[in-house]
């Protein structure tokens, strides 16, 4: 991949649920600092080092993972404006109050959303949501 289009440059993005985000990409696109400005975990910040691909010109699919171990990935469309984003955190199966059932409401509530399933022990998915979701039972890395 060539140097990507966001590459040295600053985003601000609004996230539905108040979170607003000043994303700096490093000039050759490998690396993001980002500083939570509002919402929830204002105040924070941290670079991480970034796993883009270019899915067409101007779409970026950029995956990361920060200091907590949650992983992030945005599909981050310049055309349009718009940042689709995607976390996890880990948790579990021990806790499916905090990321399996949100995420399967969250699916259910908007008709664009759809489910990507990562679990080796319990890749299911629920019947309503079978055509929206894809399951990977990974295996579990050493």
């Amino acid at each position: 991949m060539s140097t990507p289009t966001y590459a040295g440059r600053t985003f601000v993005f609004r996230v539905d649920n108040g979170a607003v985000f000043r994303n700096t990409y490093t000039s050759d696109g490998t690396a993001l600092h980002y500083e939570t400005l509002e919402g929830p975990g204002k105040g924070s910040q941290e670079t991480v080092v970034l796993h883009p691909a270019e899915a067409s010109p101007g779409i970026f699919i950029l995956g990361w993972v920060e200091q907590s171990g949650m992983t992030v990935t945005h599909v981050m469309n310049l055309n349009t404006h718009t940042v689709h984003a995607f976390w996890t955190y880990d948790t579990g199966f021990n806790t499916p109050g905090v990321i399996r059932r949100p995420g399967e409401h969250i699916t259910r509530q908007f008709p664009d959303a759809r489910l990507i399933r990562v679990n080796t022990a319990h890749p299911e998915i629920p019947a309503d949501l079978a055509d929206r979701s894809l399951s990977i039972p990974a295996p579990p890395t050493t």
